[in-house]
């Protein structure tokens, strides 16, 4: 299952890359699994859970012409992207709440 997460920033650097560097994200029950291009455009991040039994991936982009970080959650079919999904969005408003203006959640089976 695949459930995509859209968040409208205010403009400014990358989220994604401000993720990436961020020493608090196993805090939050996340881990950085890989990156590409790291301080170039466009990369990318990959994130999971750091609890064992949460299946589960991140996929991270920031598109900084409309200041929207995308996010791709795979799962695998049966499993439940809620509790990825739940450390993410958490993680996201609490790391990042003066640059959040909206969070979307597609989910596309």
């Amino acid at each position: 299952m695949q459930t995509f997460v859209f968040v409208a920033c205010t403009p400014g650097p990358s989220i994604r890359e401000a993720i990436v560097r961020d020493a608090q994200l196993s805090a939050f029950q996340l881990e950085l699994i890989r990156e590409k291009r790291r301080g170039r455009r466009p990369g990318w991040a990959k994130l999971k859970s750091a609890v064992l039994g949460i299946d589960g991936a991140v996929n991270l982009e920031w598109d900084p012409s409309v200041a929207t970080l995308e996010c791709r959650v795979i799962t695998k079919a049966g499993s439940d992207p809620a509790p990825i999904l739940a450390d993410l969005v958490g993680y996201l408003f609490e790391r990042f709440p003066e640059r959040i203006q909206t969070v979307s959640i597609l989910p596309r089976p």
